[in-house]
């Protein structure tokens, strides 16, 4: 093993071609950094393991015949193809040829009955995938995300024991294959910013899906309706930056979204024909409906029992409006605010019923809460904080001690130059004394504290 990460040290470093001849019984091969000067034509065939990043030459030396080999690992090489060698490898179970920028096909796999793990992410020149790779009966793992000129993968696949299949950023690829056989072992699938159109109907064969990206899929049009009656396990769906179609341009979610008691996590970004938003199951955690700029109502369920941290992006959703009280819709009381960590929305004002405000030009907003027995029961702290962007910034945020421990300190907002954000976050902190708020791109601050007991609107 030897690694060698100084670029200057390889510069100097001059390797003999015919360092390896002697070896006759190397198992372990892992270098990383190591380049020879000339076309090295031995490795060990008695190898196990190899793993050598920044792989120096176009083929591997044509006397290799590594019969035990189980792992191989050349990321970052200059090999154009490796179908000369596949013959001899008939135990090998991890293939990772990562960022392999000069492969351009994929041959018959048919013969690496025993491979669990396929890794050719990043091999932007990859064109062609032999059919055979949609029937492999022990393969595990398939990562091809980023292989931006990949047309086609497999007319079907039948992967029994796949768990893990990413295709994200393979931008030229149109069409996913059909599903065959029970592929209820599949939990994650990615599929973000391909050139898929649709998603075939056999994609509900795959029961057992968690997470379903299809997010920033420009001309994806459909979704099989029924989905998501099927996928009952499903924990992260993003169909956002699509160009899905419901009977008017998705202006409704579907209504059987709320048979996914495990979901968590639904991103909906840049939605534009999105109208409404209910129908959501309240293990629902994370909801990202950023640019939804049509959006003008939703609904949040009540948090489950022991569902915390809820995050809610409301940001450029340009149609939302303030009610007589300036309240935005649903966040209008305390009582709705249960299991929130953050919401995030377009506005410019605090909240109405924030009882302790402060405009903010430099300074900082510091409230004691005298430990009287009216505050005994104080459950949290909600927190509203108003930022003006001027510029691009991916951040603004505040710092906040309560009883001198911080406890926030910023909050992540993709926004757009001159719009207005607003942020309420919830701190949930039994023993209140002193409150700090130190203003970082904030112009406006509220405090509100929520109490054990006390009705709606009080603190």
């Amino acid at each position: 093993m030897l690694n060698v990460p100084d670029e200057h040290v390889r510069e100097e470093l001059h390797v003999d071609v015919n360092v390896f001849e002697k070896m006759k019984k190397l198992k372990l091969l892992k270098l990383s950094g190591i380049r020879p000067c000339e076309q090295f034509t031995y490795l060990s065939n008695e190898l196990c393991y190899l793993d050598w990043d920044d792989y120096p030459t176009k083929f591997l030396p044509s006397n290799f015949h590594p019969k035990n080999l189980v792992e191989l690992r050349l990321c970052h090489n200059q090999i154009k193809e490796i179908s000369s060698s596949i013959k001899f490898l008939q135990k090998l179970k991890y293939l990772d040829f990562g960022d392999s920028l000069y492969l351009y096909k994929i041959p018959d796999l048919s013969s690496l009955s025993y491979l669990e793990e396929l890794n050719l992410e990043g091999c932007k020149n990859l064109i062609e995938v032999h059919e055979s790779i949609g029937v492999h009966e022990r393969l595990v793992c398939l990562e091809m995300g980023d292989c931006k000129n990949l047309r086609s993968l497999a007319k079907s696949i039948k992967l029994e024991k796949l768990k893990y299949l990413n295709l994200s950023g393979c931008l030229k690829l149109e069409k996913f294959p059909e599903i065959q056989g029970c592929m209820d072992r599949l939990w994650e699938l990615y599929l973000t910013k391909t050139a898929t159109k649709d998603l075939p109907s056999s994609i509900e064969l795959l029961e057992g899906l968690q997470d379903l990206l299809v997010g920033d899929c420009r001309k994806l049009k459909r979704v099989p309706s029924n989905i998501f009656s099927r996928m009952k396990d499903l924990k992260s769906l993003a169909i956002g930056g699509t160009a899905i179609e419901h009977g008017s341009n998705l202006s409704s979610i579907p209504t059987s979204l709320i048979q996914l008691k495990c979901l968590k996590s639904l991103d909906l970004e840049h939605c534009t024909s999105l109208r409404t938003l209910t129908s959501l199951p309240s293990s629902i955690k994370k909801v990202n409906a950023h640019g939804c700029k049509s959006l003008e109502r939703y609904w949040i369920p009540p948090s489950a029992i022991g569902l915390n941290n809820r995050e809610l992006r409301f940001s450029e959703c340009h149609k939302l409006v303030m009610d007589e009280m300036g309240n935005m819709p649903n966040i209008s009381s305390q009582s709705q605010l249960q299991g929130v960590e953050w919401i995030i929305f377009r506005g410019s004002e605090i909240r109405q019923w924030f009882r302790h405000k402060s405009e903010v030009e430099g300074s900082s907003l510091y409230l004691v809460v005298d430990h009287l027995s009216s505050y005994n029961n104080v459950k949290g702290i909600a927190i509203c904080a108003v930022s003006d962007f001027h510029g691009m910034e991916e951040y603004f945020g505040f710092d906040l001690k309560i009883n001198g421990y911080g406890v926030k300190t910023r909050l992540r907002y993709e926004g757009y130059k001159g719009s207005h954000a607003s942020a309420v976050t919830i701190v949930y902190e039994h023993s209140v004394g002193q409150i700090m708020m130190e203003e970082r791109k904030v112009k406006k601050m509220g405090i509100h504290l929520i109490m054990e007991e006390q009705g709606e609107g009080e603190g």
